[in-house]
């Protein structure tokens, strides 16, 4: 996986060898891993792992939005994907880093390569 910054979000890039599918979960479980917990999230069981019955239910692969978390476990993770017009997977940044930050360091958690546009 590939990720660059655009105006309308972080691109993510599934490359030839990867699955779609895959690259979603792997960003959920990146997400889920390097979220904090906050506000009465300290009253949930922030502890536990990100289950995979729990990661199959934030992947909605047929939908335009393939994947989205906001607080989980008591974790404000703030991710969401949806695919552009030309069927592209798009992190929308703004939400993103309004409440964690950039965004880049969770997507290289995730195995991601940023790629630096010229």
């Amino acid at each position: 996986m590939k990720f660059e910054s655009t105006e309308k979000g972080m691109k993510i890039i599934v490359e030839d060898n990867e699955n779609e599918m895959d690259v979603l979960k792997s960003i959920a479980q990146a997400s889920y891993n390097t979220a904090g917990v906050v506000g009465m999230g300290v009253l949930q069981d922030f502890t536990q792992p990100l289950s995979a019955g729990m990661l199959d239910s934030l992947i909605y692969a047929s939908s335009d939005r393939p994947l989205r978390m906001d607080y989980v476990n008591g974790r404000q993770c703030k991710t969401f994907i949806s695919k552009n017009e030309d069927g592209e997977l798009v992190l929308n940044k703004h939400l993103f880093e309004r409440d964690r930050g950039d965004a880049s360091a969770m997507l290289m958690t995730a195995g991601g390569t940023i790629v630096v546009s010229k």
